[in-house]
């Protein structure tokens, strides 16, 4: 999870809060 993190950031914890949210990432990053 640390390491999630600190290559990702917020996106890292909303993967880390919710593995669902791995998915909807990518279009949150773009926008």
């Amino acid at each position: 999870m640390l390491k999630l993190e600190n290559i990702t950031l917020g996106y890292g914890k909303r993967t880390v809060l919710s593995g669902i949210n791995l998915e909807v990432a990518p279009g949150e990053l773009l926008g």
